[in-house]
Order: C-alpha cells, then sequence, then structure tokens
C-alpha cells in the first residue's frame, strides 16, 4: 500500500492504492480517495502526541476487503503527521532504519504469510540447511532451525547472576530482551503455531486493532466513569468489530441496531 497523487484541475488529490500481481503483469488500483488533503484523516487527541485514523478509512478498506493494518496505514501517512508526532514515533520505531528497509521487511513478512513452498523446495532447503538425505523429519525442520536460533539469543543474553543478587526474595530483575528470549523458550508451541495451523494467523494484528480503540479512549478521557459504561463500550466496539469482519460498513450496522434488527450473519 502506498500514497499516491493525481493532478485534476489544477488540484493534487491523493489516493491509498496498491500494486497487485495479475497474470505476471503488475497492476495497480485505488484502494481509499483522500481528497485533497490527507491530514484531514488523522485525528489528535487532546492530550499528547498521540493519534489515531479516522473511522472512514477502516470502512473502507473493510468494505473492498483489504484488511487495514494500522502500521502500514502509519508507514503510508507518516510524512502527513504533525512534527512532534514524527519525532516521537522516529524515536523508537524508525530509528535505524530508512523507509526502504521498513519496506523490504513488509514486503518479506507479507510473501511468508501468502506463500506455501512447494514439497520440493522444502526437500532443497532442507539438504542444503542440514546437509542430510534424510528428509523424513522435514517438517520438524522450522521447529530445529528455531531453537538454533534460541541457543544463539541464550550465548548473546544471558540469565542475570543469581549469586549477586542481594535480596533474597522475589525474581532477579533482567533485561526486556532476556524477557522476550524467556517467553520465546517458555512458549515455543504458541509462537510456531501458525506453521502447523492455516487458520492461525502470523500476527495478532486483528487483536491489537480490536482493542486500540478502547486506548484511544483512555487517552482522550483518562478512564471510564462507571464499570457500566465501560462495559457498555466494549459491548457496542465488539459489535462494530465484529460486523466489519463480516464485510459491513459501521454506519449500516449502527442503523440496523436502531432499527431493532441484527445482520443477517447473526441470524445464521
Amino acid at each position: 500500500m502506498y500514497m499516491a497523487k493525481k493532478r485534476i484541475s489544477g488540484a493534487t488529490h491523493y489516493y491509498l492504492r496498491q500494486s497487485f500481481d495479475e497474470g505476471g503483469r503488475l497492476k495497480s488500483r485505488d484502494l481509499f480517495y483522500l481528497g485533497l488533503d490527507p491530514r484531514d484523516y488523522l485525528v489528535y487527541p487532546d492530550d499528547g502526541p498521540a493519534f489515531y485514523f479516522h473511522e472512514d478509512i477502516y470502512d473502507g478498506l473493510s468494505e473492498i476487503g483489504v484488511p487495514p493494518e494500522n502500521e502500514e496505514l502509519e508507514r503510508v501517512f507518516f510524512p502527513f503527521l504533525d512534527p512532534e508526532t514524527q519525532r516521537v514515533i522516529e524515536g523508537f520505531s524508525h530509528q535505524g532504519k530508512t523507509r526502504k528497509d521498513w519496506e523490504a521487511l513488509r514486503e518479506k513478512v507479507d510473501r511468508a504469510e501468502r506463500t506455501r513452498f512447494h514439497m520440493f523446495d522444502k526437500r532443497r532447503m532442507h539438504y542444503l540447511r542440514f546437509v542430510e538425505m534424510d528428509q523424513s523429519r522435514i517438517g520438524k525442520a522450522p521447529k530445529k532451525i528455531y531453537r538454533d536460533l534460541l541457543d544463539k539469543a541464550e550465548n548473546e543474553c544471558p540469565p542475570p547472576d543469581e549469586s549477586k543478587k542481594k535480596n533474597k526474595r522475589g525474581r532477579t530483575k533482567r533485561s526486556k530482551a532476556r524477557n522476550l528470549l524467556e517467553r520465546l523458550m517458555n512458549f515455543e508451541t504458541e509462537t510456531l503455531r501458525f506453521m502447523d495451523d492455516d487458520q492461525v494467523p502470523f500476527t495478532n494484528n486483528r487483536g491489537e486493532n480490536d482493542i486500540r480503540m478502547t486506548k484511544v479512549q483512555q487517552k482522550i478521557s483518562g478512564c471510564f466513569r462507571s464499570v457500566e459504561g465501560a462495559a457498555i463500550f466494549c459491548r457496542v466496539r465488539s459489535y462494530l468489530s465484529t460486523c466489519k469482519k463480516h464485510g459491513m460498513r459501521a454506519t449500516k450496522a449502527l442503523r440496523l441496531l436502531f432499527e431493532g434488527k441484527l445482520p443477517d450473519f447473526m441470524n445464521e
């Protein structure tokens, strides 16, 4: 996904555009019309450098079957963010990498998600990686590679020295890298489940998107005034999120709700 510009009657119009392969030819299609200023679709809460995207973008992309990814939208809209927000984001997510680096990494991950290796390619890679002809355990190769990487990480990020612990109670403090490494060790099955089960996505972006608006509400208002209000908010967001996943726009979902009706997929 990228930002495209068109000159129409002397004015510059902006579009969200996507490239795709069709019969060996690279083509593109417009996903969403952003008007004359993409900044109109950026919403800034009153406090701090936080921002979020206008709901029309999520609705428009979902309507044509393109799952909206916050990270990708952030990359596309980055040049249009205000300078302070750009500075904050650069500080922790773009440091040391150019935009071309991020695009290459994203394309590599997307390709890994979309494609499945042919068995011939698996066997060839197995031989090149392990230098053995016996490929009866080819299905377990990814786990072996995963554990090899964990072993290397163990050497580079060893556990803290328990003998230097002053207070005998509690757990010795660990770095963020060490905590991540231990979680990858302890939850190997969960981490690699997407390789065995096609129903499990490669990332948890969909889950993050579902709870994002709750965090935005917290940033704007600070907190909910009551437990009942929080429950109502979550119920409404859950309903809208479910409708979006079934290809229904939020406006239509709310209209059906006010008419006392349920979407068709809820009656199936």
